[in-house]
């Protein structure tokens, strides 16, 4: 440009000493920086802090649904123990008739027991059966299913040996 024409320029000359466009650009850029990871990390920490809580959620459930079924099975075999008792007691009025038994009980009363002890635990069956190697006692309508509370139609007892050795419902 010639000095002419910086004369009747009618443009303002350019400002001398004024803050650099660029350190401006840079200083910008790295604040937005800090704050885009700042909030990342927020929204990280966040979502970890929700599955945390779901998963303690999820434990304190499972831990409660297990407290309830412990709690409904002893419900259950104190219901049982009273019918038992019931039961019992109703027929204790008459000694010819023995009172039903839970299939549990029924089979922990004879497991692994001679005949003699069994007739001594049980009682005398309604019927024998004789097979090569074992004897099979049936005993009917003495037991019964503890799910249902209906009566098994026959206790099967299977001796294997002098003693038992399989017991099944029917």
């Amino acid at each position: 440009m010639s000095t002419y024409d910086q004369e009747f320029d009618d443009r303002p000359p350019p400002a001398k000493g004024g803050f650099p466009l660029w350190l401006v650009l840079v200083l910008g850029g790295v604040v937005s920086l800090f704050l885009l990871c700042g909030l990342g990390a927020m929204a990280f920490l966040v979502y970890r802090r929700d599955v945390a809580r779901q998963e303690v959620m999820a434990m304190e459930q499972e831990v409660a649904f297990e407290r309830d079924r412990e709690e409904a099975e002893r419900v259950r075999r104190q219901r049982l123990e009273v019918l038992d008792e019931q039961v019992r007691s109703d027929f204790g009025k008459n000694a010819r008739i023995s009172p039903p038994l839970t299939r549990d009980v029924f089979r922990t009363q004879v497991a692994g027991k001679t005949p003699d002890e069994v007739t001594a635990s049980v009682g005398k069956p309604d019927s024998t059966e004789d097979a090569i190697g074992e004897v099979r006692w049936v005993f009917e309508n003495r037991t019964r299913d503890p799910l249902s509370v209906k009566w098994d139609r026959r206790a099967v007892v299977v001796f294997r040996n002098g003693r038992v050795a399989e017991v099944t419902f029917e």
